[in-house]
């Protein structure tokens, strides 16, 4: 096209701009969104590993104490340090529920009433 027809069309061919990229930048691209495509795909499974990662690390100072005073096997150390944490959380629970219930049938005592209109 030459320099006549290009301004006469509305376009200028000196500002031209070509955008060039690499076919490694698209590869790598391409692999970047695979990535995350897998990794949204699997978050359920990740999660539970990364809980359970992170649960193991917590309970470990606790499972070894109780192995070096006792003398048992990792596996009932485990057991027990994890009952017992479980039922520690119950009875926490249960004694926060208690007067959590109370206050909100209080509180639903005292507010005000809406009446229709």
């Amino acid at each position: 096209m030459s320099y006549a027809r290009a301004v006469s069309a509305g376009t200028d061919p000196r500002h031209t701009v070509a955008i060039e990229i690499p076919i490694r930048t698209l590869i790598v691209a391409a692999f970047v969104v695979a990535v995350a495509v897998a990794i949204v795909s699997i978050r359920e499974a990740l999660l539970v590993v990364f809980i359970g990662v992170f649960l193991a690390l917590v309970f470990e100072y606790p499972v070894r104490a109780l192995m070096q005073r006792t003398h048992l096997s990792r596996g009932v150390a485990s057991a027990i340090v994890v009952l017992g944490t479980a039922a520690i959380a119950l009875v926490l629970a249960l004694l926060l529920l208690v007067p959590l219930v109370g206050g909100m049938r209080d509180f639903s005592r005292v507010c005000p009433r809406s009446s229709p209109t």
